[in-house]
């Protein structure tokens, strides 16, 4: 079995029996090697078999190695309805690009002290959220982001979103980010600096 840290571990709870897709199929770079549940899976291989008889299950991913991306992750996988981030080791991420695209049933995120310095792209991540109810993101560190387009699309459940941490000098790309939040009452971006930004086509839309 390949030693791996604690830091590079995901928490989930996921609804469903028998075979469940947990990673998206076009997650493929890397890491070479998931343990599920403690059970070694090669990269190509994204699921697991759920055999309790409680129809929301524990799930455990370790990977073997720091990811450089994330990009595309959990995209897709509607049988997630939570995600613990705060055993993950984000330190080498610089993409974030739809890690939780379409994730139409996810309710809750944990990020805990996320460490994301390095990531120059959170675009569509969030994108599709539609039962996500809540999200803190006072610990993200975006100082380093580029591209934030349709990071928030269609978060309809969302009522309020603190972005009053966001570093945005780099950040060239707005577009969309909070389209389709039709029941976000307060959105606070007091700390934007909008200066580099090229595009913000339909940053409130809807």
């Amino acid at each position: 079995m390949t030693d791996v840290t604690s830091k590079s571990e995901i928490y989930l709870v996921i609804e469903g029996l028998g075979e469940q897709d947990i990673l998206s199929e076009t997650f493929y770079k890397d890491p070479s090697e998931v343990l599920v549940n403690g059970i070694s899976y090669s990269s190509c291989k994204k699921s697991c078999n759920i055999v309790n008889d409680d129809n929301q299950n524990k799930i455990t991913l370790i990977f073997n190695e720091n990811l450089n991306s994330c990009e595309n992750m959990f995209s897709g996988r509607n049988n997630i309805i939570e995600i613990d981030l705060s055993n993950f080791d984000t330190t080498s991420v610089t993409n974030m690009k739809s890690m939780f695209y379409d994730c139409t049933n996810l309710t809750k995120i944990n990020f805990g002290e996320i460490k994301t310095s390095s990531v120059e792209d959170m675009s569509y991540l969030f994108y599709d959220c539609h039962n996500l109810l809540s999200i803190n993101l006072s610990n993200f560190d975006t100082s380093s982001v580029t591209n934030m387009a349709y990071m928030f699309y269609e978060c309809k459940k969302l009522i309020f979103i603190d972005a009053s941490s966001f570093n945005t000098l780099k950040v060239e790309d707005m577009s969309a980010l909070f389209d389709g939040c039709q029941n976000l009452v307060s959105v606070n971006v007091l700390s934007f600096d909008t200066s580099n930004v090229k595009c913000m086509e339909n940053m409130f839309a809807y």
